[in-house]
């Protein structure tokens, strides 16, 4: 028979179901009555057997189940079986007597806390593979991480004409890549840290916001072939700069001067590399300055995310690859934005065959680009090979374990075969491993509005909201950022905070199809047809045609039979 018996009421059948899965998916072994436990025929010699077999009962606490004669039955009968009860709550609730008789002494946990339920089962030995433990009096605390924590913020562009943003920001990436290898740095990812771009405040309130101890800032000049690199290592625990330092020369000496910054900060964080780590740390993309310049113009390009940019950037890494045919990285730079082409814009095939093309020629030039492999668990998902596209993903989380790259890629995979609760899992890791980044949560609040699970979902927004906020205040035009905070405002009842924020993509000139294809799903959610709509047909305006995704998306069902709708798939078509 089964370890786990969940008591649940009928009312809660689809939280119930869904944690059935999840549990399951983690290795336990799961008797659950399908058919509701006030069902007529539930109370049977089935059920009593499978609680007399059991090793631990999850009781689903909600104002239905605390009212329900058969749930304080199955208590009861747990209680006089000597079964272990966890007590889960999917609302706050009041105990009724006979409960509070049975449940006295017990610690509940909440039903969006997976984890914190996990381990009470694999303390009784109720997960594949565990054995029970003692109960131990608390939580232990998780291993201390003793890497040294460090931030490279965006450098600023301080050229006569303001005209080389691409470098200043093409220089602060290639620091992160680099540092970003060594197992004995955790490096704040780059979408976080460029989140810092143009904050005029202190170096100390970034070091705090971002939980580093050490920050990297720096500025550039550049005129012609003249560059001027200024870099500084500061240190948020003494408040001083360890180092600060110029660099001057012409873009033929960009190499040097990236290796030489790394070097400097590695000598000065007393940090010891490994073998690997120092060929990571001398490892270059090209020997081209000329086919590196028009490389990094490409990457503030992709950057914008709209059809126009990414076109033209396209056409920069044609240019660096002409000058450098074995230019790995630009092939899979490129072989990455054919693919947003192709999922947000206009679905091509023989762009597909061309990113296959590209990440072969990559990967057998350089077997360890990390976006080459993203590149292709891409195109696998696209293509429906699932496993392939796993085994792509898992190389990422071999090559980078301490960056979320390759968690984000396993999550898409999933959620894209239709394995949802697999999704929340690797998307639940992400947000473990970079508590910092915004997409691990956004994607995971997603995967939980697909399950119907507004307890998980409400509990990912309670804790994305506030990162999301503080990001608005540094980037206040960011489309994604803006969509993200109107759904969680939705999902926590503040409907004029998220409404305001609708309104303000809908009227703004520079909201993308992306976007706006996002906030009208979200509206259509929440039962607002005709703003949704609206979104959906702005987003195909602005460029949107994935028509396949329009034609599938559960999102859109309440639009099908609209003549509206129907306008814009012919408009699509």
């Amino acid at each position: 028979m089964s370890d786990v018996f969940i008591s649940y009421s009928r009312r809660d059948k689809e939280q119930a179901l869904s944690l059935a899965e999840r549990l399951r998916a983690s290795g336990c072994s799961i008797w659950i009555d399908t058919q509701g436990i006030e069902a007529a025929t539930s109370w049977s010699r089935e059920i009593v057997t499978a609680i007399d077999t059991c090793k631990v009962v999850l009781l689903l606490l909600s104002e239905s189940s605390v009212a329900s004669h058969n749930v304080v039955k199955e208590v009861s009968l747990a209680s006089e079986s000597r079964k272990t009860i966890i007590p889960v709550d999917l609302e706050h609730v009041d105990l009724t007597a006979d409960l509070r008789y049975q449940l006295a002494g017990l610690q509940r946990v909440k039903y969006a806390d997976f984890d914190g339920i996990l381990r009470g089962l694999d303390r009784i030995g109720a997960v594949a593979g565990s054995t029970p433990v003692a109960p131990q009096p608390a939580q232990q605390p998780a291993p201390k991480d003793e890497r040294v924590s460090l931030s490279v913020l965006p450098f600023e562009d301080l050229s006569a004409g303001k005209d080389n943003e691409w470098f200043a920001d093409g220089l602060a990436d290639e620091l992160i890549n680099a540092l970003s290898g060594i197992q004995s740095l955790r490096v704040t990812d780059r979408r976080t840290a460029m989140g810092y771009k143009g904050y005029k405040g202190s170096l100390q309130a970034i070091a705090q916001a971002l939980k580093v101890r050490y920050c990297i800032e720096g500025a550039v000049r550049k005129h012609g072939e003249q560059i001027k690199i200024t870099v500084a290592l500061y240190d948020s625990r003494s408040t001083e700069y360890i180092w600060n330092e110029a660099h001057r020369g012409v873009m033929d000496d960009i190499f040097d001067i990236q290796e030489a910054v790394a070097r400097k900060t590695i000598d000065a964080l007393k940090v010891t590399l490994s073998l690997i780590d120092k060929e990571k740390l001398t490892a270059r993309l090209t020997e081209s300055a000329e086919a590196y310049e028009f490389y990094m113009r490409a990457g503030s390009f992709i950057e914008q995310s709209t059809k126009q940019a990414i076109t033209h950037a396209l056409e920069l890494l044609d240019e660096a690859l002409t000058i450098d045919p074995g230019f790995a990285a630009a092939m899979a730079i490129k072989a990455s934005a054919l693919l947003v082409l192709y999922r947000v814009y206009e679905q091509r095939k023989e762009w597909l065959d061309e990113v296959a093309a590209l990440i072969d020629r990559s990967l057998a030039i350089n077997d360890t680009i990390t976006v080459a492999y993203h590149a292709l668990a891409t195109l696998e998902t696209i293509r429906g090979n699932f496993d392939a596209a796993i085994d792509a993903s898992q190389k990422i989380i071999e090559l980078e374990p301490n960056i979320i790259r390759g968690y984000l890629s396993m999550g898409f995979v999933y959620s894209q075969a239709g394995k949802t609760i697999q999704a929340i899992e690797w998307y639940q890791k992400c947000t473990e491993v970079n508590p910092e980044n915004i997409f691990g949560f956004w994607n995971l609040y997603v995967q939980y509005s697909k399950t119907g699970d507004t307890q998980g979902q409400t509990y990912v927004a309670e804790r994305a909201l506030p990162l999301f906020e503080h990001r608005r205040k540094l980037q206040p035009d960011d489309q994604f950022l803006l969509a993200g905070l109107a759904s969680f405002y939705f999902d926590l009842h503040e409907t004029e905070k998220a409404l305001n924020i609708v309104n303000r993509l809908l009227a703004s000139s520079h909201s993308d199809g992306l976007s706006l294809y996002n906030v009208g799903c979200m509206l259509i959610r929440h039962k607002k047809l005709d703003d949704g709509i609206k979104a959906i047909a702005l987003a195909v305006d602005k460029g949107f045609g994935n028509l396949k995704l329009i034609r599938t998306d559960p999102d859109l069902d309440p639009l099908r039979n609209l003549p509206e709708f129907e306008a814009i798939l012919k408009k699509l078509s």
